[in-house]
Parts: structure tokens; sequence; C-alpha cells
């Protein structure tokens, strides 16, 4: 499915180098059509050039359709320009229609396509600032979406700065008005402003409804975000790039460069938690090195966070080849992406990506370690594992060329002609796949029909099962797609009297529900699991609850999925076609959805989380539990739901995910939940920060007064083998620098005081051991657990003699190598 890239969450790991532009540009060619799939004559076709680093669209040229509905453009992007750094964006209106976009990069297929228009719905809202005054002059940018049957009918809106004709300005009354955004799709609008903060959400994972009108958006006073771009060496590094974007945010902010001394500021901020990134591979003039990130920057309302230093890191430059695995000949402009495996949150985050030339080569930059190197092309599929592979990356080496195979994996052309029972063509017949992309078509007065489809793959050596599906008055007729389909096929559908399923939707004690929506879903079977998709418009019942929804292909496997307002859910994959009768699922019953959740999220120090993405979801659950976050309280309210099992779980960056699953009852119900800071993600244990204090400790040996000393502080579990280890060789360098290094231990509440005590004195222990008190963690959730975050066992921290932190989460094999260091100062 050809899928709207959002712009403030647009991967910026997906720039490469750039190679030689010897390619022409391409033809942007379609046809614009109504719900009906009949030619739209007069339609306006506009083609925009959206520069990614500038974050902005400009105008190229306007058209309009013939009377057969088709249009030709130019393409503006060379298929050789590095990815993500430019698209096209086209943008297709009529009066009385909705608004449709697409984009298409320089490296797509040049495939015709087609924007089907829709019937619109007006979105009307006032934007004011924190104290209710109307905000005059806001610019509000419109994104919205709604998933189809199949990919013509799923509809996308994106606009962005520069299409100042499908931009609306706020009034005197702070108003605006949108009238032809798709109708029943979600919406998200950008808001800008020069004296307020950026306002973003985006229609996929919550977003308003089209047809309101009067939605109220409000603008917080701006924050911001500061500090140094710093080499290895901590020098600043002039030339970097630095983007800023926040998750579930429908507007990324304009990136900044740093400057001589390494400096940048990010403005006009929302309170949310961002995720930075830095990137001076692509600059002109600017030092070549990695792409940096650094997630978590919590900027609160109004806030002016400053010393948000970002590293900067030249790299190793890792060189290779994409190769056919067949023909062995070198594959163009093959993406190829590079990370770091088993990154913990305290390590430094990179990524890099590449593009490859004519001889099938890339060179890019990646970081020491562990990393995976992949590789991605149109038109192929990794050669079972040998797409991929896993390096040790050490520092000053100069790594092999890398060799990654790709298997070709070409478009089919599926052509054939759709008949009836008697063997005579059935014109206009809607012929669609089923699969991760879903086409149609419809056959000409012959009977006839041709569409190009690629499949993905489902395991390493195989293909996603494929179904042609056909539908016309009251017959259905399928036809599998062979794995080893070539690159043309011809078949026959015959046709036959379709199925359909019946029922009657009621509520609890038998009340007919009227309203309720019946969805069909074909289903296609892999490996152990299926999959589904929407299949036709969904049914609605009548006043007694009745339903029949039809379109059936004998033997083909389908669901439905039916809901309604106030009620949860029913789902049933078990359906089996047969062609001519009606499968009959008798009474329906949905749950009546009258039970709440009063959520609160707190971290492991009793703090409230804001902005955790909450998700609660259960079996015959309402299907509008979509993705939502926590408020500055840590609180959500949940609902409504239905009585029954419900799960819930719970993700922010800088957090261990958690989840639990209760029973619901009707009413409203309050739920505690505790996030797990990774280590690493809290600024409390920073190099620099004042040392926590202990609280809640029962000495065995009551500790030293350690003012003007350096020390050694670890955490441990006694039958944890590598605590053991860590107690080992702090002792021995207790012993080696004496009353210049104090060392004190701290245990959890795993063994009884006896068996610590006995513990000590068999190990001959001279500096300090303690204990927390029991709790239903074992200690864990003990003042002295909590506040140096301990997340795992041993948990070593180094402490200067000014009493603040020099090094957190010291590894086992680096105590002597740390401890000396830190001595040496």
């Amino acid at each position: 499915m050809r899928r709207l890239i959002l712009l403030a969450g647009l991967a910026v790991w997906m720039i490469a180098f750039a190679v030689a532009a010897d390619e022409p540009s391409k033809k942007i060619e379609g046809a614009v059509m109504d719900a009906d799939k009949k030619p739209l004559a007069g339609a306006e076709v506009t083609l925009y050039e959206y520069a990614y680093k500038a974050l902005q669209s400009t105008l190229v040229k306007t058209v309009k359709t013939g009377e057969d509905g088709k249009f030709s453009l130019e393409s503006t992007i060379n298929p050789n320009d590095p990815i993500g750094q430019k698209y096209n964006i086209i943008q297709v209106a009529k009066p009385g229609l909705a608004w449709r976009t697409t984009h298409v990069s320089g490296r797509e297929e040049a495939t015709p396509l087609t924007m089907i228009l829709f019937k619109p719905a007006v979105f009307v809202g006032q934007v004011v600032n924190k104290k209710g005054e109307p905000v005059t002059g806001a610019k509000v940018y419109p994104t919205a979406y709604k998933q189809g049957a199949s990919e013509d009918e799923t509809i996308s809106v994106h606009v962005t700065p520069g299409m100042d004709a499908f931009m609306a300005t706020t009034d005197g009354q702070g108003r605006f008005r949108f009238e032809q955004l798709p109708a029943e799709a979600k919406v998200g609008v950008t808001v800008d402003h020069p004296d307020y903060a950026r306002f973003g959400n985006n229609p996929y994972q919550g977003g308003f409804e089209a047809g309101t009108e009067d939605q109220k958006i409000e603008l917080a006073p701006a924050g911001s975000i500061s500090g140094r771009i710093l080499d290895e060496n901590s020098k600043p590094v002039a030339g970097v790039r630095v983007s800023c974007y926040a998750r579930n945010s429908g507007g990324g902010m304009v990136p900044v460069v740093s400057d001589a001394d390494g400096r940048y500021t990010i403005d006009r901020l929302s309170p949310a938690n961002y995720t930075l990134a830095s990137q001076s591979m692509s600059e002109e003039g600017a030092p070549k090195g990695l792409m940096m990130q650094r997630s978590g920057v919590e900027v609160a309302e109004g806030q002016k966070l400053e010393g948000i230093d970002l590293k900067w890191m030249a790299g190793t430059v890792l060189r290779g080849r994409v190769v056919d695995s067949a023909t062995s000949q070198p594959i163009q402009k093959a993406n190829v992406h590079a990370y770091k495996m088993n990154r913990t949150n305290s390590d430094v985050g990179w990524s890099a990506s590449a593009a490859t030339n004519k001889e099938g080569a890339f060179e890019l930059r990646v970081g020491e370690g562990q990393i995976s190197v992949q590789a991605y092309a149109q038109k192929y599929l990794p050669d079972d594992n040998r797409g991929q592979r896993q390096l040790e990356i050490k520092q000053g080496q100069t790594p092999d060329e890398v060799v990654l195979y790709l298997k070709s994996n070409p478009p089919i052309t599926v052509s054939g002609v759709v008949v009836d029972a008697d063997g005579k063509p059935v014109a206009g017949a809607k012929v669609s796949t089923t699969g991760h992309q879903s086409k149609s078509e419809k056959t000409g007065k012959d009977g006839k029909f041709s569409m190009k489809i690629v499949r993905q793959q489902s395991g390493p050596s195989s293909v996603e099962p494929m179904t042609l599906m056909a539908n016309s008055k009251g017959m259905a007729g399928s036809a599998e797609i062979p794995d080893n389909a070539g690159a043309t096929l011809n078949v026959t559908i015959k046709m036959k009297k379709a199925g359909s399923v019946s029922g009657q939707v009621v509520e609890p004690g038998g009340k007919p529900l009227a309203g309720a929506t019946v969805q069909l879903m074909t289903r296609i079977n892999m490996g152990r699991g299926f999959s589904t998709r929407n299949f036709g418009e969904p049914a609605k019942t009548d006043k007694e609850g009745n339903f029949e929804i039809g379109g059936l292909s004998d033997g083909e496997l389908y669901g439905i999925r039916v809901s309604a307002k106030g009620h949860g859910s029913m789902t049933d994959y078990e359906i089996k076609g047969d062609s001519g009768k009606t499968i009959d699922k008798g009474k329906i019953e949905l749950p009546l959805a009258n039970a709440f959740v009063e959520l609160t999220v707190l971290d492991d120090n009793g703090q409230p989380v804001k902005d955790a993405r909450v998700y609660a979801y259960g079996q015959k659950q309402p299907e509008a539990n979509s993705e939502r976050n926590t408020n500055a309280e840590g609180k959500l309210k949940l609902g409504p739901m239905c009585p029954g099992e419900l799960s819930i779980s719970l993700n922010k960056d800088g957090f261990s995910y958690a989840n639990t699953r209760l029973e619901l009852t009707s009413g409203t119900q309050p739920v505690e939940m505790e996030m797990v800071r990774e280590a690493g993600s809290s600024e409390r244990l920073k190099a620099g920060n004042p040392a926590p204090k202990l609280e809640g400790v029962t000495w065995c040996k009551e500790p030293a007064d350690m003012n003007g000393r350096a020390a050694a502080l670890v955490f441990f579990a006694p039958g944890n083998r590598p605590s053991q280890m860590a107690l080992s060789r702090l002792a021995d360098l207790n012993k080696e620098f004496g009353d210049k290094l104090a060392v004190a231990a701290v245990c959890d509440a795993s063994v009884k005081e006896d068996a610590l005590k006995e513990l000590v004195a068999s190990k001959g222990y001279a500096f300090p051991v303690g204990q927390v008190a029991s709790d239903k963690k074992s200690g864990w959730a003990s003042p002295a657990f909590r506040a140096y975050e301990v997340r795992a066992v041993p948990s070593i921290v180094l402490i200067g003699a000014d009493g603040k932190i020099k090094q957190s989460e010291v590894p086992i094999g680096k105590i002597e190598q740390s401890v000396r260091e830190m001595m040496k100062n």
C-alpha cells in the first residue's frame, strides 16, 4: 500500500549518501475517479516538491483531469537523489468532494495512480491560548486518514507548510474551517503561530473526528531545548543538523544547525517528551559522522531547557556491495541500514543508511560493537539470511567489505477473465487481491482484467499466500495465485452465486440492537497464524437487529466483526464461503459497555508518569480503544468498556514496558500501574549531579564519615554470583587505597539479617555492609534502591570526594579501571 509519510516522525536515518544523478525524471500519471469508479473530469491535480530538511513544500504545477479523468505530470525528484531528502506530494481536489493526497519518491516505480474522491465532511474549530483568548492569524494544516477495504479506497490527506491553497488561517475569533476533509476520517492538525508553541497531533493514533464543528485547540507557551554538539573529546562541532520530534505529534520542528561553538537551540516547543537527532553525514562542508540520537527529553510548558548536549562521533567507514544472489549482478538503489544490536538505554544511539550506486556499492559510517547490516530493494527479497550480516566493529579497525545478497521478487502481471457459471464473460466485475498489497480492478466488456502485484515475504524462502476475489451482482468467485508464479500469470475466475452471512445482533436480555456495524473480512492462513483484511462495505442491522452481508466465494475463508456504540464487539474468524448459501450465525449478543477504569501510572519512585502511552484491549471490548496518553498527574480515564477481561499496556521512552490484566465489573474501577525507569534514563545519576542520600538502610557496621573521600557504592544480592565477584574486587581495592577510598555495600532483603551477618564475617569485609527493609519486592522498592535506580544487581556507583556522581552503572569487568581513573583525579 502506498503509505503517507508522517512529517513529524519521518525517520531521519533514511537519509543516504548522494550518488551520480544520471537518470531522467519520471512521469507521474494516473486517473481521478468518483466513489463509483467513474472518471472525474476537471479535478485539480497539484504537484508539490517536499524538502525534508526544511519541512517545506513548494508548488510545482497544477493540471486538470480530462474527460477520461486522467492526468500526467513530470516528477521533480531524480531517482538517484538521496533517500528522504525530497519527494513529490500529489494533492487532488474537486468542489463537493473530499481532498486526497499521496507521495511519490524518486525511487519508486512509475506505476499509474488511482485517486478516488469520496464524500466530504466539514471540520471547524477554534484556536485559543491558555487563558481562553482567541489566537488570530494562526496557520492550520490538516491531515486525515481513513482505512478502506483496498488500497484505492484507503484515504489520506496531508497538508504541509507551502501548500497554502489547502491551509486555513484563524480569523479574529480564532476560528478556522475546512470543507473538504474525508467523511468519517480521523483528523489531525498542525497549528503554527510565532508567539506560541507549535501544536500537532496525528490521525493515526487518535486525532479528531471529521464532521466536528466545535473543536477547540489550545496553544501553550513556547518551550525550547538548547545545548551543544560535542565530539568524543568534548570539543564543539559546528555544522551539525539537529532534528527534534515528539511521539504522537503531527508536525516536526524545522531542524537547526550548530554554530561555531557547537551550540544549537530549538524553540516553539509544546510540552512533550522529545527525541533529538544530530546528523552531519549529508551536510555540505560539515564533518562526516554518525547520526546520533537522544530520547526522553521532557519539556514542560514554557520551559527553556538548557544543557542538552548531544554527542558527535566520527564512526568507522563500512564499505560493501549488494548483489543478486542468482546472477551475482550488482543491485543499484538498494537501501542499506545499520544499527547497534543489544543496545541498552545507556548506550549512545546511532543509526546509518546508504543507497547503492551502479556497481551495487555502498559506504556508510557505523559505531563500535556488535552491529546488524541489512539491505532492502524494490523487486527483491532477502535471500534467506544472506540479506543481513552481523559484525563486530572495533575502534581503529578497518572492517572487511560486506556483501549482501537479495533474491529477485519482480511484480507479477496477473491477467485473466471472469466468467459466469455458463462460461460467459462478466463485464464490470470487481477483481481484488488479498494479502499485504490490496489492489482492485474492474473487468472490461469482454470480462478481462490485468494488474501488477508484488508479494511480500512470509518466511526465509516463501512468499505470502494471495488470492484473487471476483464479485459482481450477487455472484462471487476466486482463484489462488501459486507460490511459484512467474512474471506473468493467466487465470480464469469462474463465478457462482455468492454466499452470505446473516444473523441477529441483540443486547443482553435479547433486545434487538439496531444500527450495529457488521464488517466482512477475508482471512489468509500464513503458517501457524492468519491475517485479515476488511472486504467490501460494512452492513448495518435493521430495526430488528437483523443483517445479511454477501459476496462470499465458494470455499474461501472469512471472518466478521460486529460492533455497536455503547457496546462491546464480537469477532468470528471461522466462516467458510458456500456457493449460494446463507450461513446463519443466529443471535449475536453484544455486551453493554458500562465499565470505566480510572488509571493512575506511577514510576518506581511513586511519581506520576506523564504521557505514558496507554492501550486497552480485550476479546469483546469496544473497538474504539485506541492508544492514548496519561496527563500530568499520570492519570487517564478509560471507557466505556465491557465487564470482563481487559488488558492494559503502557509504553514510554526511558521506561520498561508494563502491562496488566484485570477483570472489570460495571461501574468505575481505580487501577494503579507502575512503570520502571530503564537504567540510565534518569538525569538523577548523571555524572556531576549530587549523590542521593542513602536512607532506610540498617548497617551491620556503621559507615564512617565519607566527607572528602571518594566512594564506591554497590547494591547486591547474596545469592547472586556477579554480586559476589563485585564485592570481592571492591574489597581488594578498599585494601589498596585504604582511607582514600570509602566502600559501602547495600544488600536487598532476600536473606535474613543473621544470614547477612554470617556472610560478612565469613568473607572478612572491612567495609560497612547494610540491608534494606523487606517489602513485596524483597527490598527493591526501598528508598535506597529507588534513589539509586537499581534495576539489576550488582549495581555499582562511583562518587567523587566532592560528593557528586562520577560514574553509574559501572560494569563488573571495568571496576578496577574505573576506580583507578577516579582516584587519579
